[in-house]
């Protein structure tokens, strides 16, 4: 998402949409965050972690879809909306599954891992997409490669959460 915010004018030209269209999305976005974080968090309770944290991501594959597939303002609406579900909701799943994984004892040094994990993709992810975009990539293609990682990423963490530790078995 930081990439996102940081080459808005650049996603916003090249989806065919524009920065006005784009500031009102990004206040979806803070509005959505705030369901994403109540249902995430309830869903986790019902659910299990390892459940949710197997969907919680699809708002955002579909935001992802309907930019690439459509663009224009639909499709920045559709990213900061369904970013800022899954940014809400990421934080009490993240916590549980860990927490259910390696235990509550390991808690500070979970999280500190998982704070400087995300510090590093945030200041990393505007440098990628720069690169990218300076290269001659088209926003659609960078979001295409975005999908494409959060796809991997989805795929790598299947093994562990089908082990008992995740489900709580």
């Amino acid at each position: 998402m930081t990439g996102l915010f940081i080459y808005q004018a650049r996603m916003t030209e090249d989806l065919g949409s524009s920065l006005a269209i784009y500031a009102l999305a990004l206040t979806g976005m803070g509005l959505a965050k705030l369901p994403g974080a109540l249902l995430g968090g309830r869903w986790v309770d019902r659910l299990g972690p390892a459940r949710v944290a197997r969907l919680y991501l699809l708002p955002y594959v579909a935001a992802l879809l309907v930019a690439i597939l459509h663009g224009g303002d639909a499709g920045v609406w559709a990213l900061m909306v369904g970013g800022g579900l899954a940014m809400g909701a990421q934080e009490s799943i993240a916590t549980s599954l860990l927490v259910r994984i390696w235990g509550a004892e390991y808690l500070g040094t979970l999280r500190s891992t998982l704070s400087a994990c995300m510090v590093f993709s945030t200041g990393i992810a505007p440098a990628i997409l720069g690169v990218a975009l300076d290269l001659g990539a088209s926003f659609t293609s960078v979001l295409t490669g975005m999908l494409c990682l959060l796809a991997g990423g989805w795929g790598t963490a299947q093994p562990v959460l089908a082990t008992p530790e995740a489900r709580g078995g």
